[in-house]
């Protein structure tokens, strides 16, 4: 294969055999396959960098989970985290200490007010470590 670009950089690929070798087309300029390459695909900039390390982050935080010490895995993403907040300070109020609550394989299982403490502060600890990352 023989690569040539014109002068808007576009890159133009051709089958090269033996008899073809001495031959460019008019307002072409011979290139190697690494030089298309790099024209055809350009690095990304810093821009495009930025933007797919601020979508990465927005992945990770919504889709965070944590374990806790009794080994119940909680989502922590932001609604989760919410819930988990208002479902403290009710228990507060009304003076509950344990509710059932859709843990993060959906299941809905019996969890203590220390547990969502203890998922709650795990899932904020987490966010902080993504952010900051």
């Amino acid at each position: 294969m023989k690569y040539f670009r014109n002068e808007k950089n576009e890159v133009f690929a051709f089958e090269a055999d033996g008899s073809q070798d001495a031959f460019i087309p008019e307002g072409l300029v011979a290139i190697t396959e690494a030089q298309a390459d790099a024209i055809r695909f350009p690095p990304p900039t810093a821009e495009q960098l930025a933007a797919q390390a601020k979508t990465e982050k927005q992945t990770a935080l919504s889709s965070i989970t944590v374990t806790t010490s009794t080994g119940k895995v909680f989502d922590g993403n932001e609604a989760a985290r919410l819930n988990m907040l208002s479902a403290i300070m009710a228990s507060a109020v009304i003076g509950q200490n344990s509710a059932n609550w859709k843990l993060a394989d959906n299941t809905v299982q019996s969890v203590t007010l220390d547990e969502l403490k203890e998922a709650h502060a795990l899932a904020i600890q987490r966010v902080g470590e993504i952010v900051t990352a």
